[in-house]
């Protein structure tokens, strides 16, 4: 997979990094076009497949509770941080419902305790967002669960249209136990300018703390229920996963040890 980093050459070639993500692209040669599954770099549900390596590339749904979960343990110690970004969009046409209150999950995305392609509930463990669409307004926001973001906010001021090109933001910190445990989430919508804003949410279930500092959590993406509110699917165009700053300062070190080798 084009895993894009800047070289090690130093302290300032370490610093500069952090401005630099792995940016996973669905393209050739680590991809072909069929079932997601079939590269080891992620487990799918039958319902994800990779389209158009030879072009920008991209992994897509048109099938309701379909899971993708990347296959790379995230493992940190307290005050450490782990993030990523999903670059996604909707296709079809959103429909507003009669409903006086309707709304749809539509999409999914966080850290679960293991591996396994299996779809993550709404409400269940997993330390994870969701985007919900309000029907009558056709504003939308995220949620944790089913509750409200602290600090995010609702995108009323324009439409979810298919084909909107959305970044949705991900930050765990590790604290000294699952209850100090925070992660932060944001929604932007790159084609109209709106944006939710930073929320976060304190606390997550003990699994995903056990598995942070155990054998590792994992990261993924799923739909939700997109096509009852007319999109036909969802269109996942990149992931993109930040280094971790300790991380980083240790290839920093290790950097200017081997240049130091290298003078004598």
């Amino acid at each position: 997979m084009k895993n894009k980093f800047a070289p090690i050459l130093g302290v300032s070639s370490a610093l500069a990094l952090t401005s630099h993500a792995a940016v996973i692209e669905f393209t050739s040669p680590d991809y072909a076009n069929g079932s997601l599954d079939s590269n080891s770099a992620w487990n799918a549900q039958a319902g994800w497949n990779v389209a158009d390596v030879s072009g920008v590339g991209n992994i897509n749904t048109t099938t309701n509770t379909q899971i993708a979960v990347y296959n790379s343990p995230v493992k940190l110690t307290a005050g450490q941080s782990f993030s990523y970004s999903v670059n996604l969009q909707f296709s079809g046409t959103f429909t507003q419902t009669t409903t006086t209150n309707g709304f749809s999950y539509l999409f999914l995305s966080g850290l679960k305790a293991d591996s396994t392609a299996t779809s993550v509930a709404t409400g269940g463990t997993a330390a994870d967002a969701n985007i919900q669409v309000l029907a009558q307004s056709d504003s939308y926001r995220l949620l944790n669960n089913f509750g409200s973001v602290t600090g995010s906010g609702t995108i009323g001021t324009g439409q979810l249209n298919g084909g909107d090109i959305l970044k949705y933001d991900y930050s765990l910190t590790l604290g000294a136990d699952a209850a100090s445990t925070t992660y932060s989430v944001r929604l932007q919508n790159l084609t109209d300018g709106t944006d939710t804003g930073l929320g976060t949410i304190t606390g997550v279930d003990a699994s995903i703390y056990t598995a942070l500092t155990g054998t590792g959590a994992y990261s993924f993406v799923q739909s939700i229920s997109p096509t009852s509110s007319g999109f036909t699917g969802v269109q996942v165009n990149s992931f993109e996963t930040v280094p971790e700053p300790s991380s980083i300062a240790l290839l920093g070190l290790g950097g200017l040890a081997l240049l130091g080798r290298r003078r004598r």
